[in-house]
């Protein structure tokens, strides 16, 4: 009778010790309300103050903006503003460009392609699937 009873004490001290240990172990991992809105990260490398700022004297000043896709797999760079036009090269994802000319009266833009495999080629895309560097990325479905 008396084993029962320090059994029963012992087990109810260790479930009352790993409750506890529970909560403390909470209550310094999560971090409080107060240093969750210290916190600023970026939501991404290209997110970076720095370059946001850039983007933002580009716009100013006249320069041009680096665009990337923005698609699922790839980018198709064409001959001529139109989407049965012949394709040049399918540009990889994270591939720079800079816009040269808007055309008119159609979502195409004229680019240069600053980097990848490609860089140097220049030709239509569609404008609908690119976007600047460091934007907010929302892929559109398949490829263009």
């Amino acid at each position: 009778m008396i084993k029962k009873v320090i059994v029963s004490i012992l087990c109810a001290l260790i479930v009352a010790c790993v409750v506890s240990c529970g909560f403390l172990a909470l209550y310094f991992i999560l971090p409080s309300q107060k240093a969750r809105m210290s916190i600023s990260l970026p939501r991404s490398v290209e997110d970076s103050s720095e370059v946001l700022a850039a983007q933002a004297t580009s716009q100013e000043d006249g320069t041009s903006i680096t665009y990337i896709p923005n698609v699922n797999e790839s980018l198709t760079l064409r001959e001529e503003p139109d989407s049965r036009a012949s394709a040049i090269a399918s540009l990889p994802l994270y591939t720079h460009m800079k816009i040269e000319q808007e055309v008119d009266n159609s979502p195409f833009v004229y680019v240069l392609v600053t980097s990848g495999p490609y860089e140097g080629y220049q030709g239509y895309v569609n404008s609908d699937y690119i976007q600047p560097l460091g934007a907010d990325p929302e892929a559109t479905e398949g490829e263009e």
